[in-house]
């Protein structure tokens, strides 16, 4: 509709220079994604993102994270912000702590991020911390298209598998 915020213009070219997305790095310990404690400070190049996120769903292997923040408002209130961060920027580690059974494969380890520095254009800022609005809405579900697909395709070969297994017995 041409009304779309950079950042997802910024984010198409991403995937479509071949990074593998990681959508929805929001989960953090003590607070709900409506309200995550993951600092993004404004500087006179970009911003610098500061915060812990517990469980962020394929990160072995994921290139950029779409990570959930917060920033400080001009009257000292919070904004709801999305960052794209890379997986070299400097001040960005995955922890590797993910041991879950059942889901060891699903790679959910986190995510610490100390004055991650990320350009201006892979920011967008989305109205006050903690509210839904439409917007926020229509991201949340579009950014579990990616895990809902990974998801089906594990549940596709599980199939799979099973369908020969059963095929071959006598």
């Amino acid at each position: 509709r041409g009304d779309a915020p950079a950042a997802l213009d910024s984010y198409l070219r991403l995937i479509a220079e071949g990074a593998l997305v990681l959508c929805g790095a929001g989960t953090e310990s003590g607070t709900h994604t409506r309200f995550p404690k993951t600092e993004a400070v404004r500087t006179d190049d970009g911003w610098l993102l500061t915060g812990d996120k517990i469980f962020a769903t394929l990160s072995p292997i994921a290139t950029a994270f779409h990570v959930f923040c917060r920033t400080k408002r001009p009257d000292g209130g919070w904004a709801s912000a999305r960052a794209w961060v890379l997986r070299d920027s400097p001040g960005f580690e995955i922890v590797e702590n993910w041991d879950a059974l059942g889901m060891r494969a699903s790679g959910s380890h986190a995510l610490r991020l100390r004055d991650c520095p990320v350009p201006d254009d892979l920011v967008s800022v989305r109205g006050e911390w903690g509210e839904w609005s439409a917007q926020e809405l229509a991201y949340s579900v579009t950014g579990n298209l990616a895990l809902l697909a990974t998801y089906l395709g594990i549940a596709e070969e599980a199939r799979d598998l099973i369908r020969a297994a059963v095929l071959k017995r006598r």
